[in-house]
């Protein structure tokens, strides 16, 4: 076993990369790809146009339902007010009664 171990040993100082091998840097330039849908590969599924339209849809739903919160709150607090002035308009029509007599 030693034998083999011997003998592997310069073998394997051979075929390792060098530090200097490994801290090369490759650069290359690749145009983009277009798949048959017409999609650049390298925009992935964010760059789908179904992704996109989905994306939208989801956020003018929330939209809506944010607007539909805000208008519901609206209604509430004018009916609120509806009310307080109603009761303020009650309470002038009483205090005129009073003074006229």
């Amino acid at each position: 076993m030693s034998l083999i171990f011997k003998v592997s040993t310069p073998l394997a100082r051979t075929a390792r990369p060098s530090v200097a091998a490994l801290s090369q840097v490759r650069a290359f330039a690749s145009k983009k790809e277009e798949d048959p849908k017409g999609v650049a590969a390298s925009e992935g599924i964010a760059g789908s146009a179904g992704f996109n339209a989905r994306e939208k849809s989801i956020e003018g739903q929330y939209a809506r339902q944010h607007d539909r919160e805000q208008l519901a709150a609206f209604r509430k607090k004018l009916q609120e007010q509806q009310k307080e002035l109603d009761a303020a308009k009650a309470n002038l029509e009483k205090l005129e009664k009073e003074s006229k007599k």
